[in-house]
């Protein structure tokens, strides 16, 4: 399924002891459980920045700034149409979260940083539950 399915998963598995992956704590299991669809509707309104309920271009490229990711003049837009299913220019949560469950390279990078910025867990920990 979505990475999310796959973390929360595996997640579990480590929180009850199941599986066990040496160095990984039962916290950082708990935590990797959370990359749910009420993470991603938190990471949503951080990034909603007027609150408006809805992402617009500007607001899609400052987080994508903010995580470093270079998007050029051409592959913006491409970006913007794979998140804008309804064509309306603007990303609402829906699409937002089908986006990131899709898991392009973009969304997964996007989503490392997001977790990161929250403090859930760090990049090497986020490549660790992915590789998982």
């Amino acid at each position: 399924g979505t990475l999310a399915g796959r973390i929360a998963v595996i997640a579990g598995k480590l929180a009850v002891g199941k599986v066990a992956l040496p160095g990984v704590s039962s916290d950082l299991a708990r935590a990797l459980s959370m990359v749910s669809g009420d993470e991603l509707s938190k990471y949503f309104n951080a990034v909603d920045k007027n609150g408006d309920g809805t992402l617009q271009k500007a607001e899609i490229q400052e987080v994508f700034e903010s995580a470093g990711i270079k998007l050029s003049k051409k592959t913006f837009p491409k970006v913007m149409k794979e998140m804008d299913t309804d064509g309306n220019g603007e990303v609402s949560l829906e699409e937002f979260t089908s986006w990131m469950e899709a898991g392009s390279a973009h969304a997964t990078t996007l989503r490392r940083h997001l977790v990161a910025q929250a403090g859930v867990m760090g990049p090497a920990e986020m490549e660790e539950a992915e590789a998982a």
